[in-house]
């Protein structure tokens, strides 16, 4: 049985995966994205980061390397 802890590493993987699909979109369409979804881009980015950097936390707080 899969623990907690591997699903939340499983669910950070996808989060930092989509993290830089976000980011790198948004830098190669940036002149040909609307001002709307740039915007939108960024407000979804935000908590993907929070999430992320909550994973590295924890992370080291579990003491996994």
């Amino acid at each position: 049985m899969t623990s907690l802890w591997e699903l939340w590493r499983g669910a950070s993987a996808g989060v930092a995966v989509a993290l830089v699909l976000i980011l790198v979109v948004r830098h190669v369409f940036e002149a040909r994205i609307g001002s709307r979804l740039r915007r939108a881009l960024d407000i979804v980015a935000g908590p993907l980061f929070v999430l992320f950097v909550l994973y590295i936390a924890t992370d080291f707080y579990r003491g996994v390397p």
